[in-house]
């Protein structure tokens, strides 16, 4: 059983994805895995002032490394033509490019930190799509390794360690 945070799901997490990994996470991940739910931090930028940074879920493999992970819910469509993201037919935002921003502000967040003055972890990013399977990738920056779907939620810890080897230099 992972350690998540915070210990108990707000009850205003309104995404039932979220809400439905927050405790396959738990009860599903390695005793050794911390899971943080709806983080949230601020990086200071010298030339455009204090940013907000948030992911859906940080997961922190203590021998591998930190996922920056975005949850999206229902029915995911991707129109390659007009660049478009929907769940359920309603347009939602890049979740990659989410994902993506997320880790480099918590990169920059962890470089404010005297800990992390002489290196940090390995931080990558993910998405999850829980309510649907992904059979292949979805464009050249959204890899299928890179997505956890409603088959590798039912055991995310195989696909944890493969999305590490995925970003890992061979």
């Amino acid at each position: 059983m992972a350690r998540i945070y915070p210990n108990r799901l707000d009850d205003a997490t309104e995404s039932h994805a979220e809400r439905a990994l927050y405790e396959i996470f738990r009860d599903r991940l390695p005793d050794d895995v911390l899971v943080f739910h709806s983080a949230r931090w601020q990086v200071r930028d010298r030339r455009r002032g204090a940013r907000d940074g948030e992911s859906d879920f940080i997961i922190v493999d203590p021998a591998r490394g930190v996922l920056v992970l975005e949850v999206k819910g229902g029915a995911i469509r991707y129109d390659g033509e007009r660049g478009e993201w929907t769940s359920n037919g309603i347009p939602i935002k890049d979740p990659f490019e989410q994902a993506e921003r997320g880790k480099y502000s918590l990169i920059a967040k962890m470089r404010e930190m005297p800990v992390w003055s002489r290196g940090h972890p390995y931080v990558c990013h993910a998405v999850a799509f829980p309510d649907g399977e992904v059979e292949a990738d979805l464009r050249p920056d959204a890899p299928a390794a890179i997505i956890l779907d409603v088959r590798a939620a039912e055991d995310p810890a195989p696909w944890l360690a493969a999305l590490f080897d995925h970003y890992a230099a061979h």
